[in-house]
């Protein structure tokens, strides 16, 4: 009996083991393949929220510049991991298991994130003249800062030299936003100051990057652009700065900073100069990044052609503003020339200033004991006038059509055309008039051919054209005559003829292939030995011809038929050809008073908002960034793409498929440089601190040449911009681009190459360029940690 009783307590025990066994096995079977799987679907759907949370970003972030809503923030929260808030195991009711939260690190500006992008546009038409200012502060402009880089640690005080021009001996300088102590700001000109940054502080104890601008108090005044000022590693290799160029192309002499292992660009193209950017161009240096940080110079503008026929650019005037007694005005830039009966005149707000022919070299004019009260108070445009250009508002183009000797006729005033004449010149002997015997209906089709010159607007699709049109006035039979005054009916009377000829100038004006003008007869019974002027003025569309022109000849040819020999017949005495400019040739000015044309250039630090992920169970690792526009995903081991490209597009103009249309949004993003992670969230609050454009034209063709070119900081970044910009560039063939208008080199650095049509030497782009400063801030919540 007891017996009994004890092997039944035995089996209780055995089966009590062996459900507890049972459940171990269950159990661990749930944390070896259950927990990890719910863990990766948790973090799965993490990494898709994030991806989706820098997408909206992104949204909000455009709304910021679209609108134009500077000084306005936004706030966004991001849940940096799942922070173990998902519960899927569970027996009878209760939670026995759960997946490892995961967690995240969320970055402003780390220092794998500090490219920097250079963007330059050849050949561009800027808005407004530079202005000399009288007893007033201009708005301080900052053309470059020297040095533009130094390696982080311990390096005693840092001196940084700011050049530009209308710095007032009052102005403030900003450094990250904070106002420089006076004791640290060194005053020199107007287009010259020198800061000291202290050894302690702290941009300069890790890398990354300061900004820097200048600010100029009432009367007048403002801020200036901003520049990077950027701190680099200890091993890595300085920025470039270019100080001074002197000399004529090819034979440069180029002063600056920047070690050894430098080369020379110009458009972004080592070697050579492309046609579509001769003229005003700009110069820089490049030092490949095989050690870490390099990069491209500041941007040098340039002329390309010999000094005597090229277009003056001026690029600097000091001291600028100037008040007070009589002193030296120095007015640098380019393209400047002066002989003896030839002289370069400066005009200053109307008046006519000549220099001394010695005080003019290529580039610089000095007018010794200036005296600011020859001038108004206030701004003072300023322009340089030569005999064949000036550096506001002429370019000449050919025509087949001759005019008479000497200078266009211009008229500009509020700011656009107010004429634009078209002067028609007909030489002795090129047209037939009056009455005419024995002509064959050969010759008749040679006489009645039309000719004259066609203008081609490219923006607004406009064609124009003036043409002579010969007519016959009528026409007879001739019938031989015989002594006897009857006439000898047998002969063929068909072939020849006694005819009157006359002819018209007609104009039509057709846009959007619809018909404004069509054949309009605006002079009848024209001469030879005449001048005839048309001016497009009367016709009510002058406030749209303000762009480049394509010039194409309407030629009156000799055929075979044509028989030189005809008793009565007159030989063209000029042939309708674009060979000699010299008695070919229409002047007209269809840039606007106020525009000159220059360089846009534009180099600073891109910054980056970025998101480290720290998974525990999903076997990949995805980092998402902000940058430049974009969201980008990033993993340890399979590369970096994009899920949106930066904001830059190209397309064809939709009015006119020979114009490419070029936007950039060049957006920077300032921050701290703090790192927060953890498991919970983090408050981002991004504040629009700038939205600007370029002070170049905004309707129609502005540029011949731009060119976006990144600075990686390893070669990891390297080859994905490489990558993004060859994206760029198949999108935009996929929209009909010929591939020869666009051009991203093999070579380092990374950069895309915008031309349009190559064989096309005026501007054909219009570049569209948002200058965007967002400042980040981050803020942790609940357990996300502050890392640095």
């Amino acid at each position: 009996m007891s017996g009994r009783v004890t092997d039944d307590g035995l089996s209780e025990v055995i089966g009590f083991i062996l459900i507890i066994g049972l459940l171990v096995v269950v159990v661990s079977l749930y944390l070896t393949y259950m927990v990890p799987a719910h863990g990766r679907e948790a973090e799965i759907d993490h990494m898709n929220y994030i991806k989706q949370q820098f997408l909206d970003y992104k949204i909000t972030t455009d709304a910021l510049w679209i609108n134009k809503a500077a000084g306005t923030s936004i706030s966004q929260s991001i849940k940096l991991g799942t922070g173990g808030e998902r519960t899927t195991g569970s027996f009878a009711g209760f939670n026995i298991m759960q997946p490892v939260g995961s967690s995240g690190l969320i970055q402003v500006n780390s220092p794998e994130r500090q490219e920097r992008i250079t963007i330059q546009a050849a050949g561009v038409l800027e808005q407004n003249n530079d202005y000399l200012y009288v007893d007033v502060n201009p708005i301080p402009r900052i053309d470059y800062i020297n040095p533009s880089s130094v390696r982080a640690g311990p390096s005693g005080n840092v001196d940084i030299n700011i050049v530009g021009e209308g710095f007032s001996d009052n102005c403030v300088v900003y450094w990250n936003d904070i106002n420089l102590p006076a004791g640290s700001v060194n005053w020199q000109t107007t287009s010259r100051i020198r800061i000291t940054i202290g050894s302690s502080d702290n941009v300069l104890s890790k890398p990354g990057y300061a900004t820097i601008y200048v600010e100029n108090p009432p009367d007048g005044g403002g801020k200036s652009n901003v520049v990077s000022f950027s701190v680099l590693k200890s091993t890595d290799s300085l920025i470039p700065v270019i100080t001074d160029v002197t000399g004529d192309w090819p034979a440069l002499t180029i002063t600056g900073e920047g070690g050894d292992d430098i080369r020379l660009i110009n458009g972004s193209v080592a070697a050579g100069i492309p046609t579509s950017v001769r003229g005003v161009s700009a110069l820089s240096l490049y030092r490949p990044s095989s050690n870490g940080g390099g990069g491209t110079s500041n941007s040098w503008p340039i002329q390309f052609t010999n000094a005597e026929n090229s277009l003056p650019i001026i690029t600097q005037i000091e001291p600028n503003p100037i008040s007070g007694p009589p002193q030296d005005l120095f007015i640098r830039g380019d393209g400047f020339y002066s002989v003896t009966g030839n002289e370069l005149v400066v005009q200053i707000n109307g008046r006519n200033f000549t220099p001394n022919i010695d005080d003019v070299t290529r580039r610089q004019i000095i007018f010794h004991n200036f005296d600011p009260s020859t001038l108004s108070k206030g701004s003072n445009p300023i322009s340089i006038l030569k005999s064949n250009y000036n550096s506001v508002d002429q370019v000449v183009f050919q025509s087949p059509i001759p005019i008479p000797a000497g200078p266009p006729v211009l008229d500009q005033v509020n700011g656009g055309l107010s004429h634009f004449y078209i002067y028609v010149t007909i030489p002795p002997g090129q047209i037939t008039e009056g009455f005419l015997q024995d002509i064959s209906l050969d010759d008749l089709n040679m006489r009645l051919q039309p000719y004259g010159i066609n203008f081609t607007e490219k923006l607004n699709n406009y064609n124009i054209s003036v043409l002579v049109v010969p007519q016959l006035s009528s026409k007879t039979f001739r019938a031989t005559q015989l002594p006897d005054k009857t006439i000898n009916w047998s002969e063929t009377f068909t072939s020849r003829y006694n005819m009157i000829f006359s002819s018209d100038l007609r104009l039509s004006i057709i846009k959007d292939n619809e018909p404004i003008y069509d054949n309009l007869t605006i002079a009848s019974n024209i001469k030879n030995g005449k001048t005839y002027a048309v001016d497009l003025q009367n016709y009510g569309i002058l406030s749209n011809i303000r762009y480049p022109l394509k010039i194409n000849p309407i030629e009156k040819k000799p055929t075979n038929i044509y028989n030189e020999n005809t008793a009565y017949s007159i030989k063209l005495t000029r042939g309708i050809t674009l060979s000699n400019p010299d008695d070919f040739g229409v002047g007209l000015s269809n840039i606007p008073q106020g525009v000159s044309e220059t360089i846009y250039a534009n180099t600073h630090s891109i910054g980056a908002l970025e998101y480290t992920s720290s998974n525990n169970y999903y076997g990949v690792q995805q980092n998402f960034i902000y940058q430049l526009g974009g969201v980008y995903v990033s993993q340890p081991f399979g590369g970096k793409s994009s899920l949106v490209f930066p904001s830059i597009s190209i397309s064809k103009n939709p009015a006119n498929n020979a114009v490419l249309d070029v936007k950039v949004a060049d957006i920077q993003i300032r921050g701290s440089g703090d790192a927060i992670g953890g498991s919970s969230g983090v408050q981002i609050t991004t504040t629009a601190q700038s939205i600007s454009s370029p002070d170049i034209v905004k309707e129609g063709v502005n540029a011949k040449t731009v060119v976006i070119q990144i600075d990686p900081m390893n070669d990891d970044n390297k080859d994905f911009w490489f990558t993004m910009l060859r994206g760029i560039k198949e999108t935009s063939k996929s929209q009909g681009i010929p591939d020869t208008w666009i051009d991203v080199p093999d070579d380092d650095p990374p950069r895309i190459i915008i031309t349009g049509d190559p064989t096309v030497t005026t501007q054909d782009i219009h570049l569209e360029v948002v200058n965007v400063g967002f400042e980040i801030n981050l803020q942790a919540v609940g357990k996300a940690i502050a890392t640095s």
